[in-house]
């Protein structure tokens, strides 16, 4: 990527960050020369910004393919201005440094959203690899992205009061958080409660579909073949149809809607409104 389509991605993240949710070329330093407009259509064709036309009187009175634009970074984008990662060649086992090619993308990724996560050489639970110890990801060198965002997933869909208590298989963690008097006394029906009813292994898988969609990984990177006991493929058919069980329940704790739906401003997953469970 050019410096300065760099830049501009960082410019968007600026103006959203100043409360601009959309930007024009002009709010991003464009002048008559600076080829802004061809730039940001480009960056919206690799996906990495959203592109959508101005709501003007000009636009509507055109109705054609010209017209001005609007645009807006996407978790793609974002992804894009994290400091570039070196592929592992070669690298041995026990060298602290991780041996999937996706493995460094997926930690910076789940940095940049507040997942505490460390590389803990001989790492392992119930997954291989990959343990989670009071609330904190841990991952060997040999861990691959797709375990890595399996099991982020069960600690980003817990709410994060609770998420400290989360080691080991996350039963002892999980009986804490039900036990807790805040949890017994909740209302059925509060969004706490209904967060506390969508914490199980297919909203963790769900979860990390949508994860692994938005860093940019290959579908069989995000789910293997050989896992959930031989069912990769399966449940990536099923995923990406969004017919599996898990996204209904990321849909009730508030993270996404299943279908598009006018009422609702939730994004239609795999796009999710926020990424750890408040």
């Amino acid at each position: 990527m050019r410096d300065t389509d760099l830049e501009l991605l960082k410019s968007l993240i600026r103006r959203e960050a100043s409360g601009h949710a959309w930007s024009r070329p002009m709010d991003l330093g464009a002048s008559n020369r600076s080829n802004h407009s061809a730039r940001l259509k480009r960056l919206a064709d690799l996906g990495l910004v959203s592109r959508e036309r101005r709501n003007s009187i000009c636009n509507v009175l055109m109705n054609s393919a010209r017209g001005s634009y609007v645009y807006r970074i996407t978790e793609a984008g974002r992804l894009a201005t994290l400091p570039v990662l070196p592929v592992d060649v070669p690298v041995t086992p026990d060298s602290g440094r991780m041996l999937c090619p996706h493995a460094k993308r997926t930690v910076s990724f789940l940095e940049s959203i507040g997942l505490p996560i460390k590389v803990v050489p001989g790492a392992t639970g119930f997954v291989d690899h990959v343990a989670i110890v009071e609330g904190t990801l841990h991952v060997d060198p040999q861990c691959r992205a797709s375990a890595m965002l399996h099991d982020a997933g069960h600690l980003a869909i817990v709410p994060g009061k609770f998420r400290h208590m989360l080691s080991g298989n996350l039963y002892s963690g999980l009986k804490r958080m039900f036990e807790d008097t805040e949890v017994v006394m909740q209302h059925p029906d509060s969004p706490l409660a209904r967060a506390m009813v969508q914490i199980g292994d297919p909203e963790a898988t769900a979860w990390a579909w949508a994860a692994g969609k938005a860093i940019g990984l290959p579908p069989t990177m995000i789910i293997q073949d050989d896992e959930y006991d031989g069912e990769g493929a399966f449940l990536r058919m099923h995923l990406s149809a969004n017919g599996y069980l898990g996204i209904n329940g990321m849909s009730h704790a508030g993270f996404c809607i299943v279908r598009p739906n006018k009422y609702s401003s939730l994004p239609v997953y795999p796009k999710l409104a926020f990424w750890l469970q408040p």
